[in-house]
């Protein structure tokens, strides 16, 4: 996996590492949820851009046999329907979340807007959609349900500047 990640095309939007640092100084915990596979994952973030304390990710891991040949996937699968706190009862992950009355929600479909459902101590959920593709077609849809757009590769400046600066050093 750390071979395949190294030599893939794959990359952070511009902003995000200075995201990471800006959670990980005020200890703020960071779920990454995936219906992809989180072996992928996280080789990702750590040969991209580092190791965070304070980062978890909630997706697909994989499970090798002795031989190291993939056997199959590792507890519940997760799929675009399940990705949410929903799913966190009763994991390890929960007791990092509980608790906490403020959500900062980024997702890149109209289905990630329900991934905080379930977090019955939430006040405040600020949501930001990454809409990367059938631009013209989605944007006044996202518009209406996200409370910020990001679009195409956009940076992460808006999140970093508008929301997570803002709100976290007052």
């Amino acid at each position: 996996v750390a071979k395949a990640v190294s030599g893939g095309a794959f990359s952070f939007r511009r902003g995000v590492d200075d995201m990471l640092a800006v959670l990980e100084k005020r200890k703020v915990p960071l779920l990454v949820f995936s219906a992809g596979i989180a072996d992928v994952l996280h080789q990702a973030f750590k040969q991209r851009l580092g190791s965070f304390s304070n980062l978890s990710i909630v997706s697909n891991e994989m499970d090798f046999s002795a031989e190291g040949v993939i056997s199959g996937f590792k507890n519940k699968t997760i799929h675009i329907m399940n990705k949410g706190a929903v799913a966190l009862r009763g994991t390890p992950h929960y007791h990092k979340i509980a608790g906490r009355d403020n959500v900062l929600l980024l997702g890149d479909s109209l289905g990630d807007l329900r991934m905080a459902d379930g977090l019955s101590e939430r006040n405040v959920t600020l949501t930001v959609g990454f809409l990367n593709d059938k631009i013209e077609e989605r944007r006044e849809q996202y518009l209406a349900e996200f409370d910020v757009v990001i679009e195409g590769d956009g940076p992460m400046t808006d999140v970093n500047n508008l929301i997570l600066r803002q709100i976290l050093d007052q």
